[in-house]
């Protein structure tokens, strides 16, 4: 009872200091695990806080097609994290980008880059000291985390190798160690088809072990 007390406490307190976050709806995809969570949100805040300076420097050097996989990559994050209007934002302006337009000179850029940045510093804000229960992952809440791993996976997020690291602990302590060795291999050389398929493995024998 406790337990729920504290994880209710938590989600409230997320909710109020993340007002431009679904947080609910981000929680519910993870299984409930607030601690993946706010290390999902930590990474994300570490891959894009320069995402500005990254995107002119792309500019200069004239280069659409970075431009375009890094709106992409920052879609799919947004995505995860239920961070709603940049993850609108993102697909608006890669959608606009591909149609040949100068995003930089549109409104809704400027729009984009102050709802990135009002996240940021959201998520700066929060305060490391206070956890969530569920640090030791269940098996249902790893199968949530890998079907959000397989997702991130697909669209070439960023954050998948940082989020595969932290979930490398409770996977081993399971007996998946020689899976968890191939899984690293494929996400660190960038084969994500390959890396999927072997999350959909682990989800489908944690499902046997439940």
């Amino acid at each position: 009872m406790d337990n729920n007390k504290g994880k209710d406490s938590l989600t409230r307190e997320l909710c109020q200091n993340l007002p431009g976050f679904d947080v609910k709806q981000a929680l519910f995809r993870m299984g409930g695990n607030q601690d993946l969570y706010i290390s999902i949100l930590r990474s994300f805040e570490q891959t894009f806080q320069n995402f500005s300076d990254y995107l002119m420097k792309l500019v200069e050097a004239g280069d659409i097609d970075q431009i375009m996989q890094q709106l992409h990559t920052l879609k799919g994050a947004a995505a995860n994290l239920e961070i709603t209007q940049v993850h609108q934002l993102s697909q608006y302006l890669e959608d606009r980008l591909r149609q040949g337009h100068d995003i930089f000179s549109l409104p809704e850029y400027h729009v984009f880059m102050a709802a990135l940045e009002a996240s940021l510093e959201q998520i700066a804000g929060l305060d490391d000291t206070k956890k969530g229960t569920g640090t030791i992952l269940s098996n249902g809440e790893l199968a949530a985390a890998l079907r959000e791993l397989a997702a991130m996976l697909s669209d070439y997020d960023a954050g998948a190798g940082d989020m595969l690291v932290r979930m490398k602990p409770a996977l081993i302590r399971l007996g998946f160690a020689a899976e968890v060795s191939r899984l690293e291999k494929a996400v660190f050389r960038y084969a994500f088809d390959e890396a999927c398929m072997i999350c959909d493995t682990i989800s489908h024998r944690l499902g046997d072990m439940s």
